[in-house]
């Protein structure tokens, strides 16, 4: 037995002498690169494929260099075979996954291969020049633990990351393993860019260096040259680390609130914006932080010991490049921090404050939930959170396992299962199930299972016994009715990125044909548009070209285009949107007749309240002697204008949602927008509610909490929607607290 197990060590030790054993290496490779070609995202070339092979490729090619170094005599004599034969590594390693994925780029997967090609370029083409470069240096220092020290600087290089991420607020990363990782948040944006590209360059120029360094170290065995070597892999990479929030590869605190020049003070928040923000903005922001910190903290029975640090960005573009991504809001409630939009704060902002305040009761440094479990820290946000596109979240949990869009919950809280339903359904199941939880085993039994996921340990039964009871609550609390398939296509009918085609090329042409149109560049955006709807199941290139088309005058191409497209849209959320604009468009086209019939069948259909609100107005215009051709072509000001007219002699509590958005973007004074409400309101139907709702929190925008606080009341008189009637209690609770305690927290603020 030791005989064979001599045998068997000796063995492994000449399969990883490199020389002579290089196919190991290549197996390896292919292997790898086999298994990935199986795997959502990363089974054709593209962003996933190159980081994966760039990290593999390090490894391998870092391994290879320490067992080859040990191998050989490094002097003068065989440094040209050295650096030959390393050229030959280098060379092999890449060449295969370009081979087998461009292989299977032709067999499987439509997607273009030039963005491929461009990503495998610039993150996947400098990994073997960077595992040399470690594997020489780990060399220099000691031959015989160089294997282990190459490993501890894979290691340390990796966990550069997680610092920056933890201290500094920011999500995405630059760092020479994998190049750019957009962070915590999917990005279907990412592209190479200049930034990209110069510091995959400057990659190359510094390991490219610390090879040539430590070999003429090596050569002649000069410790003063070993020294200067290791001196500059350390110097460089620090002062990069310093350096790099000047030139954009990180964020500190320090360079974001460069931008976010102001400071609110508060009795539980520092809050960071812009000097652009408007006054009345920013104080109703701060406002509601606070409004939603009593709130949570009634909920979750605790509050964070210290004041949450809340950055407020202008918009999309300033956070992406601040903070790394556009779309999504954060929170880290380890600091504790949040990052959102300033027209977020009464959508997302709860949410985000939520996540702090579990960090309170969360797991470890992170203070998260246990073992990071997706499905555990969202749905604890979404319960605390509970409103759903002005939908009640249970309401939109029944409405899925009504209509076979159904998770199984037990699958759910297992990792990775989160991401792999379309984002909606996995957060709104997530947080119905977190919000039974801790309604029927209390709050304070979820803190600690939030922290030690262990549903037997904390509810005496298994996740599968929960799950049916859930299924039981839901089934007790909604009816939901045959006719909300529509509605359940609406939010669910929406494929997760998994299950994309080209995500990463179609967003960014996509992205590119949107600015060129916005641009007036109608041709070039045309062009991108056409190509995309060949390609991709996206929706987004249909109405794309149809706008085109209208910017071109084309109106009956823009029709016939979306007759052709919209089947193939069927049972999914894009149909009732494609609907909408094709009764538009025919409307606009004169073609009455033909629009009127679709209007009335999204009111039918009742996709989403903002679409069956939509359509109800254009009814409206079109019983008001065909005003909706007129309407459709006007500006916002006329817009204004045409529905004020539909209140001229009663109420039409359908157009308030539009009177308000049309006064605010036409600028209409405050004063003057009252005078279209002086009659009495009676609020007696859903439209009716509805509408007051709507007014309500356009009169908080306005900060006029008393005006805000009648409507809210006035929206409650209506309970024949249970999906609706906890978003109606909600807003008068808002409403209320702002109208009784928002003077008190105006007079405690602090501006710096």
């Amino acid at each position: 037995m030791k005989e064979w197990r001599e045998k068997s060590i000796n063995l492994l030790k000449r399969a990883l002498a490199a020389y002579n054993y290089f196919s190991i290496y290549i197996l390896i490779l292919v292997v790898f690169n086999i298994v990935l070609l199986n795997l959502p995202l990363t089974n054709y070339l593209g962003y996933e494929f190159s980081i994966f092979n760039s990290a593999i490729i390090i490894l391998l090619s870092g391994i290879f260099s320490v067992f080859y170094c040990k191998r050989i005599a490094i002097n003068e004599e065989s440094i040209k075979q050295i650096y030959k034969n390393l050229a030959w590594v280098t060379f092999i390693f890449l060449l295969l996954p370009f081979l087998i994925s461009f292989v299977s780029l032709f067999k499987t997967i439509t997607c273009p291969a030039t963005d491929g090609i461009i990503f495998y370029i610039f993150l996947t083409v400098p990994a073997p020049v960077i595992g040399i470069a470690l594997g020489v240096l780990s060399f220099s220092i000691s031959k015989k633990f160089s294997l282990l020290i190459f490993l501890l600087l894979v290691f340390i290089i990796a966990l550069i990351p997680v610092f920056e991420i933890y201290f500094n607020p920011q999500v995405y990363f630059y760092n020479p393993i994998v190049g750019f990782f957009p962070g915590t948040i999917y990005d279907e944006g990412i592209v190479v860019d200049f930034k990209l590209m110069m510091y995959r360059i400057l990659n190359l120029l510094f390991f490219g260096s610390i090879i040539f360094l430590a070999m003429r170290a090596l050569i002649s065995s000069s410790r003063y040259l070993l020294k200067i070597a290791w001196i500059y892999s350390i110097i460089v990479p620090f002062a990069f680390i310093i350096l790099s929030p000047d030139f954009g590869y990180s964020t500190t605190p320090s360079s974001i609130k460069a931008d976010l020049d102001k400071t609110i003070l508060t009795e539980h928040y520092e809050i960071h914006y812009s000097s652009t923000l408007s006054d009345t903005l920013i104080n109703m922001i701060a406002l509601h932080h606070e409004f939603y910190f009593w709130e949570l903290e009634k909920y979750f029975n605790v509050k964070p010991s210290e004041k949450i640090i809340s950055l407020i960005f202008n918009d999309r573009e300033q956070k992406k490049r601040l903070f790394g991504t556009a779309n999504a809001d954060i929170a880290k409630p380890w600091i504790p921090e949040i990052y959102t939009t300033a027209d977020n704060y009464d959508k997302t902002l709860k949410h985000e404050i939520a996540h702090c305040f579990a960090g309170v009761f969360g797991s470890r440094i992170f203070k998260i939930a246990d073992n990071f479990n997706p499905s555990l820290i969202e749905g604890a946000a979404m319960a605390a959170d509970p409103d759903y596109d002005n939908f009640d979240l249970d309401y939109m949990a029944a409405l899925a396992f009504k209509n076979n869009y159904k998770i199984n919950v037990t699958d759910l809280f297992e990792y990775f299962n989160f991401f792999k339903q379309p984002s909606s359904l996995g957060y709104i199941i997530a947080g119905s199930f977190i919000k039974f939880l801790i309604e029927k085993y209390g709050v304070e039994t979820f803190k600690k299972f939030y922290s030690d996921l262990d549903f037997q340990k904390y509810y005496s039964k298994e996740l599968d016994d929960l799950a049916h009871e859930y299924e039981a609550y839901l089934a007790d609390k909604f009816v939901i009715q045959e006719e909300s398939s529509d509605c359940a296509k609406y939010y669910y009918g929406r494929k997760s990125i998994f299950y994309k085609i080209c995500p990463r090329y179609v967003a960014k042409k996509i992205n590119k044909a949107w600015k060129l149109l916005n641009e007036k560049k109608v041709e070039d955006a045309k062009e991108i548009f056409d190509e995309l709807l060949k390609l991709s199941d996206n929706y987004s290139p249909v109405i794309g070209l149809a706008y085109c088309y209208v910017e071109l005058k084309q109106n009956e191409r823009a029709i016939d285009l979306l007759k052709e497209n919209i089947g193939k849209f069927e049972n999914t959320a894009y149909y009732y949107e494609l609907e909408f604009l094709l009764a538009d468009l025919l409307a606009k086209n004169n073609q009455i007749v033909e629009a009127a019939p679709i209007y009335r069948t999204l009111v039918e259909q009742n996709p989403s309240r903002t679409l069956h609100s939509l359509s109800t107005l254009r009814i409206d215009l079109l019983d008001a002697d065909k005003v909706i051709i007129k309407y459709l072509k006007a500006e916002d000001a006329e817009k204004y204008e045409i529905v004020k007219f539909l209140n001229s002699n009663s109420y039409n509590y359908n157009t308030f949602p539009y009177l308000s958005s049309l006064a605010r973007s036409s600028k209409i004074e405050y004063k003057n927008f009252l005078m279209n409400f002086t009659r009495m309101f009676e609020v007696n139907d859903y439209k009716s509610s509805y509408g007051v709702y709507k007014l309500s929190t356009y009169f908080c925008e306005k900060m006029d909490f008393e005006r805000a606080r009648k409507m809210a009341a006035l929206s409650v008189r209506y309970s024949g929607d249970k999906s609706f009637n906890s978003v109606l209690q909600s807003n008068f609770e808002r409403m209320d607290w702002l109208y009784k305690n928002s003077a008190d927290e105006l007079v405690k603020m602090k501006y710096q």
